[in-house]
Order: C-alpha cells, then structure tokens, then sequence
C-alpha cells in the first residue's frame, strides 16, 4: 500500500507499507495506515479540506477507484480510512471469487482552508424545457469564514424525452445517489456473478462532485444484478407472488434521464430538489422560456 500526501509549499510526501492479505484484517490495517498517516503529516495545521483519490488494484487489469473530500484533518481520519475499508471489505468478502488485490494507491491532497461547501440556491433558467433543449442551473455555495462558489451546470434534456413531470436533483453525486436509493449498492446485494458485482463496487459517486440529475419519477426494482425502472405496480406484485419469485429486490423511485457534473473537490452538503416539466416538442407553451436569475 502506497500513500501520498500533497500539501501547498511542501515536498510530497510518501510512505509504502505491506499489508497481511486476510479477509478481515486487510480493510481494517488499510485504513489504520492511512489514518496514522494523515494524522502524523497533516496534525499540524488544521486550517485546510482534504481531498482522497483511492485506486484498489486487483488482479487481471481490474482497477476500484473512489474519491472523498473531508472539511478538515480531524474528520479526514475517520471518513477516509471508512472509505477504505468500505472498499477493500467488498473485495475480500465478496460472495464470489474475485481477483485478489495486488494493490493499495491512496493520494491525498490539501486544500487551501478548511470547510465544506453547502448548497443555498440552485436556480434553473427554466421551469418548463421541451426535448432536446437544456436547462440551465445556476448553484451558489458556502461555508465557513466567508468561503464561497458559483457554478453553473447545463442539463440536456434528451430528445426522446416524454412529456411530463421530472424532478432535478442538485448536491453532491453521492448525496443525490442517496435520494434514489444506493442504486449501485442495491445492485451489489442482489448480483449474480463477479462482474456484475465488481462494475456495482466500482461505481461509488463523490461527495465533492456537484451533480444536476434530471429524473422521471417512476416505479422500479433492482434485482439479480440489474435495474428495472418504470415498471406497473403489479409486476412488483407479481414477481413476489409468483412460485420461486424474487425475494431479495430493492425499490427505485426515480428514472435518471440526464445530469451535468462540477469537480468542487470540496464535501458538499444538502440536496435541493426543483420540480420541472418536459413539454411536448410542439408546444408552444409560454412557459419554456427563460427565467431571469441573480447576477
């Protein structure tokens, strides 16, 4: 296991340590190496973000990456060595034969003042778009000691978009994935072989990416490793009911159709939900034009 440690002004530093290859133990001696590390490198100064890039190398090419932003040292010990041993943990105790790790990449870098960024205003250009069209979505945050971002995110609409009523999620990628109910990890539980489950564990979302997805409210499940949005009520009923049917199954409420991502590389918190709606591409609706925002 190889960790870097980038600080504004200072030299790198970097440390590699072997780590004994057990189920149990190599998630939980991962993450007490990189919490003595970040503690011994960065204990000093507490006035700085910390942002984690993690790769878990595994065998026959596979690569698991996550990315993770802590507002300050203190709680950068705890959130990233739990990343870690959340990540490794599902390779050693995978219910299939996975490739072993090789592997152990951890960079961290320091940023300039601590905090993380809160949304408090996500303003669309728009309320009513049509297929094919784009919503623009101005997100102002902030955080501690007058620390400030504007970012502006453009939402495609898809040209096979059906009219209707959608929802546009805006916060953190990880956050928003939360609101849709930890697809991926839904698809984890209920996978059926190795590669299912290793695509699920490698799609882990940041939570310092701001991300504007665009959603169909609709009735779905996961199941045997796959997502089935938007099906009617009954087949939930039906695939329960029916002999030898389903039993480990998850919901999902809500259809992404589209999305638009920011690296802020700062912890974002708070997910605002804005309704909108998709009118017919030829409609001449008054509505689908733009709404005048803050300068």
């Amino acid at each position: 296991m190889t960790i870097r440690v980038d600080r504004p002004g200072r030299d790198r530093v970097e440390r590699s340590v072997f780590i004994a290859r057990d189920e149990m133990l190599s998630p939980i001696l991962g993450g007490v190496a990189l919490s003595g590390t970040v503690s011994r490198q960065i204990a000093a100064e507490r006035d700085e973000a910390l942002h984690m890039r993690l790769v878990v190398e595994l065998e026959e090419g596979h690569d698991l990456a996550t990315e993770l932003a802590a507002p300050g040292p203190d709680a950068a010990q705890k959130l990233f060595a739990d990343e870690l041993d959340r990540l490794v943990s599902r390779v050693t105790l995978a219910p299939f034969a996975l490739p072993r790790i090789t592997s152990i990449e951890a960079h961290v870098e320091s940023l300039d003042r601590a905090g993380g960024l809160e949304i408090v205003r996500a303003m669309p250009d728009r309320l009513v778009a049509r297929p094919g069209g784009t919503i623009g979505v101005t997100v102002d945050l902030e955080g501690p000691r007058d620390l400030r971002r504007r970012a502006v995110l453009s939402v495609e609409v898809p040209r096979d978009a059906r009219p209707g009523r959608y929802l546009l999620f805006v916060g953190s990628s990880r956050a928003v994935d939360g609101k849709f109910g930890n697809l991926d990890e839904a698809v984890r539980r209920t996978a059926t072989d190795a590669a299912t489950y290793l695509d699920a564990i490698a799609r882990r979302a940041s939570n310092a990416v701001l991300e504007a997805r665009l959603a169909l409210p609709a009735e779905g499940i996961v199941a045997r490793g796959g997502l089935f949005p938007a099906l009617p009520t009954t087949a939930h009923l039906l695939m329960r009911s029916r002999p030898g049917g389903e039993k480990r199954m998850f919901r999902a409420r809500f259809l992404a159709v589209s999305s638009a991502r920011e690296d802020l590389r700062r912890p974002i918190e708070k997910v605002v939900v804005v309704p909108v709606r998709i009118a017919d591409r030829h409609s001449r609706d008054e509505n689908a034009r733009t709404l005048e925002t803050e300068p």
